[in-house]
């Protein structure tokens, strides 16, 4: 006992020299017990140890704490906000002068329904100049927001995928602002996209498949007469109203086409997209609220 008493003593005197605090016992701890706590604490304090008590070497091979960063969904809507109001901008500096107009009798509802445009971009003009103000260096935003809409695609954010897939990240819809690698890119993970999107009951990707040209048609498939019958037939069974008629329309145009007789579908095309249709709103669409107007792609 007074051999594990000492022992005691020794470690005390020891940690009093390093500077670590000593454990105080109980007046009326036993010798035994105040070796064992004793003990304790000189094992603990060995992961006590800060970074300053560390070896020069040993200190700089720690790996530095990483600033958080912005997501990528969240970079993606704040850039899609800026991208969108650089597009406004644009356009409304584009808007001809209405004094053209001004004066001339013959053009008096010309000249009216100018200033009521006039107002309504200086309005937009007036927005769009607010959000750019928040947007920073804006001189590459379309290569910024593209990288951006890809990036969120990819961490699985539906509304970047459905953007990506709608080339919104280009100021020119019909042109292709991106090629090489970037387009192999979108032609390898879009059927993921698609696919994706049909198994979440997504309005949006039918309507995009319906598109006769623009982005949708470097789809798979995409704009060929059989995809667009058979996604306007997944919108119909879902849509009411006008909507609803304008499909009809649509649907009755590539079955009789009445400029190009030899161009519709022939029955078993339109049999086979009809049960493709009803069985896919039945599994993924059933439970969607109805849509009574084509759906916006990709809202900013």
């Amino acid at each position: 006992m007074l051999v594990g008493f000492c022992a005691a003593l020794t470690l005390a005197a020891y940690l009093l020299l390093r500077g670590d605090p000593i454990e105080k016992f109980p007046p009326e701890a036993t010798a035994s017990e105040a070796t064992a706590a004793a003990k304790s604490s000189a094992e603990s304090s060995v992961g006590a140890v800060s970074a300053a008590q560390l070896p020069a070497e040993s200190a700089a091979a720690r790996p530095a704490v990483a600033t958080p960063t912005v997501s990528a969904p969240a970079r993606f809507r704040s850039l899609r906000q800026c991208f969108h109001a650089a597009a406004d901008l644009g356009n409304a500096k584009s808007v001809g002068d209405c004094k053209v107009y001004e004066g001339r009798q013959e053009f008096e509802r010309a000249y009216a329904e100018c200033l009521n445009g006039w107002r309504d971009w200086r309005n937009r003009t007036a927005a769009a100049e607010k959000t750019l103000s928040e947007c920073g260096d804006v001189t590459d935003i379309e290569k910024q927001y593209y990288e951006a809409t890809r990036a969120a695609a990819k961490a699985g954010d539906p509304d970047a995928q459905l953007c990506y897939l709608a080339f919104d990240f280009s100021f020119h819809g019909h042109l292709t602002p991106i090629a090489g690698a970037e387009l192999a890119e979108y032609t390898e993970v879009s059927p993921t996209y698609v696919d994706a999107a049909i198994k979440r009951g997504d309005w949006r990707i039918a309507y995009l498949l319906t598109q006769r040209s623009g982005p949708s048609t470097r789809l798979n498939q995409g704009g060929r007469p059989e995809i667009v019958y058979r996604m306007s037939k997944l919108l119909r069974h879902g849509a009411s109203g006008d909507f609803a008629k304008f499909l009809d329309y649509k649907l009755n145009s590539l079955a009789h086409p009445d400029l190009k007789p030899e161009a519709a579908l022939p029955p078993k095309v339109m049999k086979e997209g009809d049960a493709w249709a009803e069985e896919t709103y039945n599994t993924y669409y059933s439970g969607v609220p109805v849509i009574t107007e084509p759906p916006t792609i990709c809202d900013h």
